[in-house]
């Protein structure tokens, strides 16, 4: 198993808080895994969660998991995530609270490698940290 599903998320609310968290516990596992699901599905408060990439972030490989079905259930917009992603474009409103994770491709041996989801690494957090916060 791939050691880069180990460590830190960050978790941008509607109010525009910013939270750590670790989605571990000190176990690992990738994104296929149940338990990264539950932990997904926890952190935002959703059933069903999207995979959004904002153009501000994709350099860095940082994506945004959102609510998919959020505006089904009438959640708040979050304005800074809606923001980050789309400039405001009123096709592409993000509502609720977002998890920011690293993108990560991993080759096992056969020259093709997979894409997936990891935690973030050192530089991904500053850098969210920094937009973020202005």
């Amino acid at each position: 198993m791939n050691k880069h599903f180990y460590g830190k998320y960050l978790l941008l609310k509607i109010n525009g808080e910013l939270q750590e968290i670790d989605n571990t516990n000190g176990e690992l596992f990738d994104c296929t895994d149940e338990k990264f699901n539950d932990f997904v599905h926890k952190a935002i408060n959703c059933d069903c969660y999207e995979c959004v990439y904002p153009v501000l972030f994709r350099k860095y490989n940082i994506v945004m998991l959102v609510d998919e079905s959020g505006l089904l259930k009438c959640k708040t917009v979050n304005p800074l995530a809606w923001n980050i992603y789309s400039g405001i474009d009123l096709d592409a409103v993000i509502v609720g609270d977002v998890l920011f994770c690293g993108e990560c491709y991993e080759d096992f041996g056969e020259g093709f490698p997979e894409h997936d989801l990891c935690a973030l690494n050192h530089v991904q957090m500053n850098i969210l940290k920094f937009v973020l916060s202005i």
